[in-house]
């Protein structure tokens, strides 16, 4: 996956105030008890769009997490 499609993806997911339908169908699964599905697809989704978390302090926030190409 190249980081351009990564980028892209993450911006629609902060802006566009509701999440890809491939994301919503992970919450959609979730709240249908259907959790073996929603982990599937949540993993496929993350080996197709590979992130690095990581914990984060600054600017005088509290701990929370980036994520990092």
């Amino acid at each position: 996956m190249d980081l351009t499609s990564y980028a892209e993806w993450a911006v629609r997911l902060v802006n566009d105030g509701a999440p890809p339908a491939e994301l919503g169908e992970v919450f959609d699964l979730a709240a249908a008890g259907r959790e073996d599905e929603a982990v599937a697809l949540l993993n496929a989704l993350l080996t197709r769009y590979p992130v690095r978390p990581q914990l984060s302090g600054h600017d005088g926030q509290r701990w929370h997490l980036h994520l990092a190409e």
